[in-house]
């Protein structure tokens, strides 16, 4: 299978590296932004702008992966759309040292070694969830969120949209979270945290709001 990678930066190149192991895909290019673009190669690849090249490559031939990380949670979002917009699919990369035993109904997620995916469990779209994570039984995965390596979400949970759990996130059983949150790492939930805010500690406890910016990690 021929994959675009968009973006150019840390979590490119280590799906680059992923991808490269597996006999099923083919890495044909990188893609940028326009404005964004100033190396034609990266990784020895070409690198092409969702602006001026996408009009000559066919859907049927080609699929996307996501190389941007979680510092902009909805510039991920965004890009997303934008792509799924001018009528391109997305593969799942899910590590062959992964277990899932759950559904995998999205698409663009990225699931890295040694995560676990338990029985009846659900995850949709754009997801990146980093290894040695666990998503318990019964739980959803919405879309468009980042979970930390080491991390643990409570069977029957919720992890909506747009939110980041930092690393050895904990989320008890039976938790909402909503949208655009951000979990501290280490830290441990035990209620539905509010929409837009940032929480840290044990347990977790609200300590900012980002309404107007979304989740930022600099």
């Amino acid at each position: 299978m021929k994959v675009i990678i968009f973006g150019v930066g840390d979590l490119a190149k280590q799906l680059y590296h992923y991808l490269g192991k597996e006999e099923e895909y083919r890495v044909e290019y990188f893609c940028i932004n326009k404005e964004f673009f100033s190396d034609g190669k990266f990784l020895g690849k070409e690198v092409i702008t969702f602006e001026d090249s996408l009009e000559s490559l066919s859907t049927k031939e080609y699929k996307f992966l996501l190389g941007i990380g979680y510092k902009n949670l909805r510039m991920r979002k965004r890009i997303f759309e934008m792509i799924k917009g001018k009528g391109f699919n997305f593969i799942n990369y899910i590590s062959p040292n992964a277990k899932v035993y759950g559904d995998i109904r999205g698409e663009g997620n990225i699931i890295l070694p040694n995560v676990i995916i338990e029985p009846f469990s659900i995850i949709n779209d754009n997801n990146i969830i980093w290894s040695n994570s666990t998503i318990c039984h019964d739980s959803v995965i919405g879309n468009h969120n980042f979970i930390a390596a080491n991390s643990i979400v409570g069977g029957f949970s919720e992890v909506r949209e747009n939110n980041f759990l930092g690393f050895n996130t904990t989320i008890k059983d039976n938790i909402i979270v909503g949208k655009e949150v951000l979990i501290g790492a280490s830290s441990l939930v035990v209620k539905s945290p509010e929409n837009y805010s940032t929480y840290y500690g044990i347990p977790a406890k609200k300590m900012s709001e980002h309404f107007e910016t979304g989740i930022e990690i600099v």
